[in-house]
């Protein structure tokens, strides 16, 4: 993993800051001295010296910290990224094999995940490492809460707090360790008891809901965002159409951007809309028999819907789209999918373990490539915007 990581992301290295890096990190007055440590608790001068629109002290002292050890050599910033990335890609082939997936599956799945081109972004924008930071604490958490004794069980939930106070996405994760509990043990699982266990994470989530939303709110009115096409309905209807999108890029991952023109909807049956349901639908119909079923594939699958749902807008938060929102989702598409294949091929009878291996092999080949190839693109910043006006000409704030 290592070699092929440090192979596809090693021209990601000579990437400047621009973009959110400019006035997140290298401008960033509130990282400029170890004393600002101080104001994390303070709503109203935590917004304004750190510049995030949502509580996020964890990024914050992280980014304090490694702010006072290196400055603004930017090599090193891009190096924490990548070692963050590879932990994530080891913790997600630990789990693979806690949970049965077989070693050539897991090691291909993990390999896949560790050089997609969809990734570049998160790799090459060190400000929106979130999702790599609090992806480690989920995936940590995650594992150790099915580790027996009561100390993996405390540590799991202090993971998780800090995995919500990175990005508040990660507060779903307890719905994920009921659908895997639920999953390996069917005939024997207790709600009550499972809601027992759970109590340590309720509490913690019951916390980050009222730090993030009451406490340590955002003061200023900017940073509240309203529904695409201005209804929930609305952001519902072009959430569907976001989820399909995602499925293609994750396959043939072109036309990647840093920003994206996406149409919005409000009625059921406009063309994209009825598509996306009636597809959404019938991926829904497989992952239900794959539970009913007991197969692998079905509690991964579900991975990837839970840790999108917080980007559908039904709590709007300003964005529709973005590559960087597949980063964790990823971890749960990639081994469901090839799961799937195998219950297929068995099903039919037929050898899976060439077709599947040679298959992800093939890919794995066309991500790296192209993975390489989005690399350069972001090394310079005026090839960037250039990319990004011939990709998205309505935004006109990227023109020179």
């Amino acid at each position: 993993l290592l070699v092929v990581i440090a192979a596809v992301f090693a021209n990601s290295l000579k990437t400047p800051f621009y973009y959110d890096d400019l006035f997140l990190i290298k401008e960033n007055q509130g990282l400029s001295h170890l004393s600002n440590l101080r104001h994390i608790f303070d709503s109203e001068k935590y917004f304004q010296l750190f510049g995030e629109l949502s509580y996020r002290p964890v990024t914050s002292v992280i980014y304090l910290v490694l702010k006072a050890a290196v400055n603004d050599q930017v090599i090193y910033w891009r190096l924490f990224n990548l070692i963050i990335h590879l932990l994530n890609c080891v913790l997600l082939y630990l789990i693979l094999r806690r949970f049965r997936v077989d070693e050539m599956l897991a090691l291909l799945s993990v390999t896949i995940f560790a050089v997609h081109t969809l990734h570049t972004e998160i790799i090459n924008v060190i400000s929106f490492n979130e999702d790599l930071i609090g992806g480690l604490f989920c995936l940590l958490a995650f594992l150790w809460y099915f580790k027996d004794g009561f100390t993996f069980r405390i540590a799991s939930v202090v993971l998780y707090l800090l995995a919500c106070l990175v990005k508040e996405t990660f507060i779903l994760l307890p719905i994920l360790l009921l659908l895997f509990a639920w999953h390996q043990n069917k005939e024997r699982f207790e709600v009550r008891n499972f809601l027992i266990s759970q109590i340590g994470y309720l509490i913690a989530g019951l916390f980050i809901l009222i730090v993030s939303w009451s406490l340590m709110k955002n003061p200023d009115p900017a940073a509240m965002a309203t529904y695409p096409g201005g209804s929930r309905l609305s952001a519902l209807l072009t959430f569907s159409v976001v989820l399909v999108y995602y499925l293609k890029i994750f396959f043939l991952p072109l036309g990647l951007t840093p920003v994206y023109t996406f149409t919005t909807y409000s009625g059921f049956f406009a063309g994209p809309v009825l598509g996306s349901i009636l597809l959404l639908l019938v991926i829904l119909v497989i992952m239900i028999n794959g539970f009913k079923k007991g197969e692998g594939y079905a509690p991964f699958l579900s991975w990837f819907f839970l840790f999108l749902l917080p980007t559908s807008n039904l709590i709007p938060f300003g964005a529709i789209l973005a590559e960087r929102y597949l980063y964790f989702p990823l971890m749960g598409l990639i081994p469901a999918l090839l799961l799937l294949l195998k219950y297929l091929l068995v099903k039919l009878k037929q050898d899976w373990q060439l077709p599947l291996l040679v298959g992800g092999l093939l890919f794995l080949t066309m991500l790296s490539v192209m993975t390489i190839r989005r690399n350069m693109v972001w090394q310079d910043p005026l090839a960037l915007w250039s990319d990004t006006i011939e990709k998205a000409p309505t935004r006109s704030e990227f023109r020179l």
